[in-house]
Protein backbone atom coordinates (compact mmCIF):
# COMPACT_ATOMS: atom_id res chain seq x y z
CA UNK A 1 0.00 0.00 0.00
CA UNK A 2 1.30 3.29 -0.71
CA UNK A 3 1.04 5.98 1.99
CA UNK A 4 0.27 8.45 2.73
CA UNK A 5 -3.86 7.27 2.00
CA UNK A 6 -6.43 9.88 1.85
CA UNK A 7 -9.80 8.65 2.92
CA UNK A 8 -13.09 10.63 2.67
CA UNK A 9 -15.20 9.93 5.41
CA UNK A 10 -18.99 9.95 4.09
CA UNK A 11 -22.23 9.59 5.87
CA UNK A 12 -22.89 6.04 7.19
CA UNK A 13 -26.45 4.54 6.50
CA UNK A 14 -25.77 1.55 8.43
CA UNK A 15 -24.15 3.31 11.79
CA UNK A 16 -27.16 5.80 11.21
CA UNK A 17 -29.94 2.18 11.13
CA UNK A 18 -28.01 0.81 14.23
CA UNK A 19 -28.11 3.81 16.34
CA UNK A 20 -31.84 4.87 15.59
CA UNK A 21 -32.48 0.92 16.73
CA UNK A 22 -30.55 1.52 19.75
CA UNK A 23 -32.23 4.98 20.99
CA UNK A 24 -35.56 3.15 19.57
CA UNK A 25 -35.26 0.32 22.53
CA UNK A 26 -34.30 2.56 24.82
CA UNK A 27 -37.33 4.40 24.39
CA UNK A 28 -39.53 1.21 24.65
CA UNK A 29 -37.64 0.59 27.64
CA UNK A 30 -38.83 3.80 29.55
CA UNK A 31 -42.54 3.41 28.34
CA UNK A 32 -43.18 -0.04 30.72
CA UNK A 33 -41.39 1.68 33.86
CA UNK A 34 -43.60 2.87 36.73
CA UNK A 35 -42.33 6.30 36.79
CA UNK A 36 -44.63 9.34 36.60
CA UNK A 37 -45.85 10.99 33.22
CA UNK A 38 -43.35 14.48 32.96
CA UNK A 39 -40.11 11.61 34.18
CA UNK A 40 -40.77 9.43 31.23
CA UNK A 41 -40.90 12.37 28.64
CA UNK A 42 -37.99 13.31 30.25
CA UNK A 43 -36.60 10.31 29.53
CA UNK A 44 -37.72 10.14 26.25
CA UNK A 45 -36.06 13.99 25.84
CA UNK A 46 -32.84 12.80 26.81
CA UNK A 47 -33.04 9.59 24.71
CA UNK A 48 -34.10 11.96 21.70
CA UNK A 49 -31.00 14.34 22.07
CA UNK A 50 -29.04 11.55 22.80
CA UNK A 51 -30.03 10.34 19.41
CA UNK A 52 -29.65 13.61 17.64
CA UNK A 53 -25.97 13.83 18.70
CA UNK A 54 -25.43 10.48 18.02
CA UNK A 55 -26.18 10.69 14.58
CA UNK A 56 -24.74 14.46 13.83
CA UNK A 57 -21.52 13.58 15.44
CA UNK A 58 -21.11 9.72 14.00
CA UNK A 59 -23.46 8.50 11.25
CA UNK A 60 -23.20 11.80 9.49
CA UNK A 61 -19.63 12.83 10.16
CA UNK A 62 -20.67 16.70 11.23
CA UNK A 63 -18.00 16.52 13.87
CA UNK A 64 -15.74 18.54 11.75
CA UNK A 65 -13.76 15.51 10.29
CA UNK A 66 -13.93 15.61 6.11
CA UNK A 67 -11.38 12.89 6.01
CA UNK A 68 -7.95 11.20 7.24
CA UNK A 69 -4.73 10.96 5.87
CA UNK A 70 -2.59 7.52 7.06
CA UNK A 71 0.72 8.64 7.42
CA UNK A 72 4.39 6.19 6.97
CA UNK A 73 5.17 7.14 10.13
CA UNK A 74 1.81 5.60 11.90
CA UNK A 75 0.13 8.94 12.50
CA UNK A 76 -3.41 10.09 11.28
CA UNK A 77 -3.63 14.35 9.71
CA UNK A 78 -7.06 15.00 9.87
CA UNK A 79 -8.93 17.22 7.88
CA UNK A 80 -11.72 19.49 8.80
CA UNK A 81 -13.95 20.43 6.87
CA UNK A 82 -14.70 24.71 6.37
CA UNK A 83 -16.64 24.51 9.64
CA UNK A 84 -14.45 23.11 12.03
CA UNK A 85 -12.17 26.86 12.71
CA UNK A 86 -9.25 28.01 10.90
CA UNK A 87 -8.75 24.78 8.59
CA UNK A 88 -5.55 23.16 10.46
CA UNK A 89 -4.99 19.34 9.92
CA UNK A 90 -3.64 18.03 13.65
CA UNK A 91 -1.81 15.26 13.67
CA UNK A 92 -3.06 12.54 15.87
CA UNK A 93 -1.98 9.04 16.82
CA UNK A 94 -3.97 5.96 17.04
CA UNK A 95 -4.92 4.55 20.89
CA UNK A 96 -4.20 1.31 21.78
CA UNK A 97 -8.13 1.10 22.48
CA UNK A 98 -9.09 1.20 19.12
CA UNK A 99 -11.14 -1.58 18.13
CA UNK A 100 -10.45 -3.19 14.22
CA UNK A 101 -12.95 -5.30 13.16
CA UNK A 102 -14.34 -6.61 9.13
CA UNK A 103 -18.21 -4.81 10.32
CA UNK A 104 -16.55 -1.77 11.75
CA UNK A 105 -13.73 0.21 12.92
CA UNK A 106 -13.90 2.15 16.27
CA UNK A 107 -10.66 4.63 15.55
CA UNK A 108 -9.65 6.10 19.31
CA UNK A 109 -6.95 8.92 18.29
CA UNK A 110 -5.39 11.35 20.57
CA UNK A 111 -2.46 13.68 20.70
CA UNK A 112 -1.09 15.91 23.61
CA UNK A 113 -4.27 17.97 23.34
CA UNK A 114 -7.11 15.82 21.96
CA UNK A 115 -8.86 12.71 22.18
CA UNK A 116 -11.27 11.94 19.13
CA UNK A 117 -13.25 9.14 18.57
CA UNK A 118 -14.46 7.93 15.23
CA UNK A 119 -16.75 5.17 14.47
CA UNK A 120 -16.27 3.93 10.69
CA UNK A 121 -18.23 0.97 9.39
CA UNK A 122 -17.79 0.02 5.88
CA UNK A 123 -19.99 2.45 4.33
CA UNK A 124 -18.69 5.34 5.85
CA UNK A 125 -15.36 5.28 3.63
CA UNK A 126 -15.20 4.91 -0.19
CA UNK A 127 -15.00 1.40 -1.98
CA UNK A 128 -11.74 -0.94 -0.48
CA UNK A 129 -10.94 2.35 1.84
CA UNK A 130 -12.47 0.43 4.83
CA UNK A 131 -9.70 -1.92 4.12
CA UNK A 132 -7.19 0.00 3.63
CA UNK A 133 -7.48 1.69 7.18
CA UNK A 134 -7.83 -2.05 8.32
CA UNK A 135 -4.27 -3.08 6.77
CA UNK A 136 -2.94 0.22 7.97
CA UNK A 137 -3.96 0.08 11.56
CA UNK A 138 -2.84 -3.87 11.64
CA UNK A 139 0.16 -2.78 9.84
CA UNK A 140 0.87 0.39 12.54
CA UNK A 141 -0.01 -2.17 15.21
CA UNK A 142 2.80 -4.60 14.55
CA UNK A 143 5.58 -2.16 13.25
CA UNK A 144 5.04 -0.16 16.11
CA UNK A 145 5.10 -2.32 19.38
Amino acid sequence: MDLPVTLRLRPSATLAAVLLLGHGLAVAAVLPCELPLPAKWALIGLIGVSCAHSLWRHALHRGGVRALILRQDGKVDLIAGPSAGDGTAPTLEPDAETSVHVVGVVLRLRSDKRRLTLVLPPDALDAGCHRKLRVWLNWRTTAYN
